[in-house]
């Protein structure tokens, strides 16, 4: 099929003047006078690589001569090229003007013609190598890859390889490929194919062939087995194995059942080849397993008493359980024994020794007895071999003395079975206690037993040690505490003085009192402290070592200065529903210098508005005397708070008065009817509801407030029907307390009498010896006397045995003030 292209060349003139378009009009009218204008048309030429499309090229271009101006090229082409090759491009011109005429015959036209050119496809095909396992078949290879350029137009390939291959090993192929097009036609001139051979590989089968195992009890003989299987793949067609045995055993153990193969393939002319190449074998052993004979020997448990001699048993102790085959004899060898105290085990060893039908052991080439023990599972129960300690019974010695700082060591002590004691040992005691402060501490000692070449065997003794007591008592001292006295000054009184009433020190010691008790209020204390005793280097000695009794001094204040306590006057106001301030105006606590025509001004803080309670107080205060002179000094003023109290209502509360005779408990207000509450001010005054706690006591002879504290105040609702705590300090409260009354309990006291020999270097008293009818009362309440003043006779007579006594509780407070203490005097006598 032809494809036409007009082909249009036109020359543009430039800017055509009037005047050129006049001279261009009589050119044109006068052209059929011209003659013929040559030209030369020439195609263009175009080449590719086969594609399966053709190729065309509709170009043309004038290589001679000019065209008229406005005239153009229409050209027709009558050239293609398809498959690999060249053709010419050939094609027909006309020429016409810009009118559309055809001038053709205008022009002696020249033709040449360019080239079309296709050139071959380049493809490269490569075989695929391939591994096969060998089957006793020729294998080919049939599988390819173009790995370089590519077929077009839906072209294939076939392909033509040399032989295969038939044995185990490798080979190249080689082969030559065609391209066919989709109707069969060989088109392979359009391409220019590269091959490239592949290889293909015969590999062996792989074949695992396991031997098979056994299994048996020792008895002596050989254990073989030439069974077997193959576990994986499989032989080819016609080849057979051929398998020989190199295991066998005969003692107890395990093997390997190990072998050899070949396989081999008989022809049908009967050839036989060894094709054992053509496999990859794996070999698998079974188990050869000859299993013991199980034996059981048991030893039995042996003790005594530690006594030097060695504890063994022998080989008749011991028996086994299990089955001895007729060939063997056991022989037992005891291996342990004990002389010392503790235990081992009852070990022993075990021989089988192999023996013939006469029963007599059969000989190795050396002429030793043959062992086969080996070839038997011999287990052992272990017996006990025990020795036990030998008790020996020991009491140390006992030692007591009062405390002298020197170290007590005491070295006595008794063995109280000597027959315990094997011969030939001997004890080594050395003492190990050593005090010097005062204690009762157990006599210890380091005892060991020893044979006569000094070797320590204790470990076979059980030491049963009776300790005996040290005791180390204290030394008594009686310390007087001082006394003091002063007129009142603001400041602390204390005093250090003391004195020893008796007892000494050991030498080197020496005392200091510390002093704890101090008073600067007007009034006296008792002068209590604590004694600290030093040796000779500065050191404080351990306070057990002395036990030190007191008798306790007084500390004294007196009066010098006038003594007042002020506090502004207490406000009680009933709430009237105005919110007037309350302040304080006066003083309480001058009264009695008010009538002698003191006068006082104060100035106060505090206030109260609307219903509540304040604290008030006294911030600034100035006395005058009945001379108008400010005497303020002269007074020893404490200062105390008042109450500014706004209140809803008044609860009044009193207390009953109680009283008992001293008997060491507390008195209490302990029944209901001991309290009374009121209620005043309110309507119902069942709808009040007060809790209290009591808090009054008296315990020792006395008398005291009983006391009881307001802890909450409640008011019934009738909309809620439930009790309101309400703010206690929006009620007053006010008290009037009872007494709690103790009295002093009466005893009768007798001290002892007694007779001495004159000896003018000494003084005599009575020991503090107390009885009568009420000291079984003190003793069942677990209270004690101290004796604080006593008798003393230094010259022959006769005198009462006068003592002062106190007092004291079970947890050691003074209660002699709570006794009224009648005596009934002894005597001491002088002769």
């Amino acid at each position: 099929m032809k494809r036409k292209l007009i082909l249009l060349l036109s020359s543009i003139l430039g800017v055509i003047l009037a005047f050129n378009l006049i001279l261009l009009i009589i050119m044109a009218a006068s052209k059929s006078s011209f003659t013929v204008s040559k030209i030369t048309l020439e195609s263009l030429s175009d080449s590719r690589q086969y594609d399966g499309t053709a190729l065309v090229c509709e170009d043309v271009k004038i290589t001679s001569g000019n065209l008229y101006d406005g005239d153009y090229i229409k050209a027709e082409y009558d050239g293609s090229q398809t498959v690999v090759g060249e053709s010419r491009n050939l094609f027909e011109a006309k020429i016409y003007n810009k009118s559309g005429m055809d001038v053709t015959n205008e022009y002696d036209i020249s033709y040449v013609y360019g080239s079309l050119k296709v050139d071959k496809r380049e493809i490269t095909v490569k075989l695929i190598d391939e591994e096969i396992e060998y089957d006793a078949k020729e294998a080919f290879l049939d599988q390819y890859e173009i790995s370089e350029g590519s077929l077009v137009n839906n072209d294939h390939i076939e392909i033509e390889t040399s032989e295969g291959l038939t044995t185990i090993g490798s080979k190249r192929i080689t082969f030559t490929a065609h391209v066919l097009d989709t109707e069969g036609n060989d088109v392979s001139n359009n391409y220019n194919i590269t091959s490239v051979d592949g290889t293909i590989t015969r590999t062996a089968v792989n074949l695992t062939v396991k031997s098979s195992g056994a299994e048996k009890t020792y008895d002596g003989t050989e254990l073989i087995c030439e069974d077997y299987e193959i576990t994986e793949g499989a032989l080819m067609e016609g080849d057979e194995i051929n398998i020989t045995y190199g295991s066998s055993i005969s003692e107890v153990g395990t093997v390997n059942n190990e072998f050899n193969l070949t396989i081999t393939n008989t022809s049908e002319d009967g050839v036989i080849t060894d094709v054992t190449s053509n496999y990859i074998i794996t070999k698998q052993y079974g188990v050869l397993a000859i299993d013991p004979i199980e034996l059981l020997f048991i030893s039995g448990d042996h003790a005594k008493t530690y006594d030097g001699v060695t504890l063994s048993v022998s080989a008749d102790d011991i028996s086994f359980l299990g089955e001895l085959p007729s060939f063997a004899q056991v022989a037992i060898e005891p291996t342990k024994e004990i002389i010392n105290v503790g235990s081992v085990s009852n070990e022993f060893n075990v021989y089988v020794l192999k023996i013939d039908e006469n029963g007599d052991f059969v000989l190795d080439e050396e002429g030793n007895k043959v062992d086969i023990s080996s070839n038997f599972a011999i287990k052992k129960q272990y017996g006990v071999l025990t020795v036990n300690k030998v008790d020996l019974s020991i009491q140390t010695g006992s030692l007591e003395k009062t405390y002298d700082g020197i170290s007590a060591n005491p070295t006595t002590y008794e063995l109280l079975n000597h027959d315990a004691l094997v011969a030939g040992h001997t004890l080594n005691v050395t003492p190990a206690t050593s005090k010097v402060d005062v204690g009762v501490y157990d006599n210890l000692m380091n005892i060991s037993v020893l044979t006569n070449e000094g070797k320590n065997v204790t470990f076979n003794y059980n030491l049963l040690i009776t300790y005996g007591k040290l005791i180390i008592n204290p030394i008594t001292l009686s310390i007087q505490t001082g006394s003091a006295t002063k007129n009142y000054d603001g400041t602390p009184l204390t005093c250090d003085d003391f004195y020893l009433i008796s007892g000494d020190l050991i030498s080197g010691h020496y005392m200091e009192f510390i002093a704890n008790s101090s008073i600067t209020d007007l009034g006296n204390v008792r002068n209590y402290g604590k004694v600290v005793i030093y040796d000779s280097l500065g050191a404080k000695v351990n306070s057990d070592n002395y036990n030190i009794e007191y008798t306790y001094g007084t500390l004294r204040i007196i009066k010098e200065k006038e003594i007042l306590y002020l506090q502004p006057e207490d406000i009680y106001v009933k709430y009237d529903g105005s919110y007037t301030t309350y302040k304080p105006e006066n003083v309480i606590g001058f009264e009695e210098y008010a009538e002698q025509g003191y006068r006082i001004e104060a100035e106060f803080s505090g206030e109260q508005i609307g219903v509540g309670t304040s604290i008030s107080s006294i911030s600034s205060y100035t006395i005058y005397n009945k001379d108008n002179v400010d005497v303020t000094d002269k007074f020893y003023v404490e200062l105390y708070t008042g109450i500014i109290s706004v209140y809803e209502f008044e609860v009044k509360v009193t207390t009953a008065s109680k009283e008992k005779v001293y008997d060491g408990t507390p008195l209490t207000a302990s029944e209901e009817s001991d309290i009374n509450i009121t209620i005043v001010g309110v309507d119902n005054p069942d709808y009040v509801k007060v809790q209290y706690i009591v808090t009054g006591t008296q315990t020792y002879a006395g008398t005291s407030k009983n006391r009881i504290v307001i802890k909450s105040i409640s008011v019934y609702s009738t909309q809620t029907e439930v009790y309101n705590e309400i703010n206690i300090n929006n009620v007053r409260i006010s008290y009037e307390f009872g007494n709690l009354t103790v009295t002093r309990k009466e005893i009768t006291l007798t001290t002892a009498s007694k007779t001495f020999e004159y000896d003018e270097s000494i003084s005599y008293y009575s020991d503090a010896n107390v009885s009568g009818s009420d000291y079984e009362w003190l003793i069942i309440n677990g209270y004690s006397i101290q004796v604080v003043e006593f008798t003393l006779l230094s010259a022959k007579g006769i005198a009462e045995n006068v003592l002062v006594l106190k007092i004291y509780d079970s947890l050691d407070n003074d209660v002699t003030l709570s006794f009224v203490i009648k005596y009934e005097y002894g005597t001491i006598k002088v002769v």
